[in-house]
């Protein structure tokens, strides 16, 4: 069942999300959609995560979906400057905070992100070494000020990476994941190609099996534990 919940950031801003559960969660995954997105676009994910005894919170990014106010402010992403996109961060920082109220220690959590939501993701697990398992759709080297290729060295060598990317239609982010699944410091990790499916969650669109995929991978990591 999916319920749709409200909670703040340090800086005041109000962020709406979906978490979803099955009845034993043996984990949780939070999920960071690519721009121009919003939460809505984990759906198929969501479904299977629960499917395989995973919880997920799948968030609205300050300015985008619902999740556009702070204090007296209406928040759009088109009007950030890369400074204003990178305080997402504290987005990210409050979901880890709501699913730790939920029961889910960091050792818990797996991060999946699509485009920017990548960028973040491993900027997320790179920062907290206790998170076991992080998921890129179409990262990118640079996405407003969060360079992936530092943050990739830095991941612990328990950490498990899974990066994907679609080549031809959408090379730099597929340069971007081959790069990164390179340079990555953690033992465990993983790079899956595609030619001419897209950008971040729009891969969902052309391989259907992509979600279950995912969460087999996320399921593994938490039994392997």
């Amino acid at each position: 069942m999916t319920e749709r919940i409200i909670f703040q950031t340090e800086d005041r801003v109000i962020i709406v999300g979906d978490y979803s559960a099955p009845a034993k969660p043996k984990a949780a995954a939070l999920l960071l959609h690519m721009m121009p997105a919003d939460r809505k676009s984990w759906a198929s994910l969501s479904a299977e995560l629960e499917a395989h005894d995973i919880a997920s919170l799948a968030i609205d990014l300050r300015g985008h979906g619902e999740s556009v106010q702070k204090e007296e402010l209406t928040l759009d992403y088109q009007q950030f400057n890369d400074e204003q996109h990178g305080q997402s961060k504290l987005d990210v920082q409050a979901a880890l905070f709501y699913l730790r109220k939920r029961g889910f220690a960091l050792n818990q959590v797996a991060v999946i992100g699509a485009s920017i939501g990548a960028n973040l993701a491993i900027q997320t697990a790179a920062e907290h070494p206790e998170i076991p398992a992080v998921v890129l759709l179409s990262p990118g080297e640079d996405y407003r000020g969060i360079a992936t290729y530092p943050l990739a060295s830095q991941l612990r060598a328990e950490q498990a990476l899974l990066a994907m990317a679609s080549q031809g239609d959408d090379q730099e982010s597929y340069d971007a994941a081959k790069h990164i699944e390179q340079v990555a410091a953690c033992k465990t990790k993983q790079l899956l190609t595609y030619t001419s499916a897209g950008h971040g969650t729009n891969l969902f669109l052309q391989d259907q099996k992509l979600p279950e995929i995912i969460a087999s991978w996320v399921e593994e990591r938490f039994v392997s534990a």
